[in-house]
């Protein structure tokens, strides 16, 4: 297996340097964007929320057993007739 390595050219000083410039436009941008606001303009909210959901259900079960009743012994099967 041949493992290819790729060099990215190095930023030169000029590089260094624009990139420093366009960092603190940025930076400066986003500051200077929140304090635009004219006094008494800013919003703000309050939520409060309390969710709740109860689903009822109506349900029932029907179990029946022929026969009734068994008598059993020990090493006897009961019959399998359970409905």
């Amino acid at each position: 297996m041949k493992i290819r390595v790729f060099k990215a050219a190095g930023l030169k000083p000029v590089g260094w340097c624009l990139m420093a410039f366009l960092l603190v436009v940025l930076l400066s941008a986003n500051s200077s964007a929140a304090s635009r606001g004219a006094a008494g303009t800013t919003l703000t909210a309050n939520v409060t929320a309390d969710a709740n959901y109860v689903r009822e259900y109506s349900w029932e079960i029907d179990k029946s057993v022929t026969p009734d009743t068994w008598n059993i012994s020990r090493g006897i099967q009961p019959p399998q007739s359970i409905q």
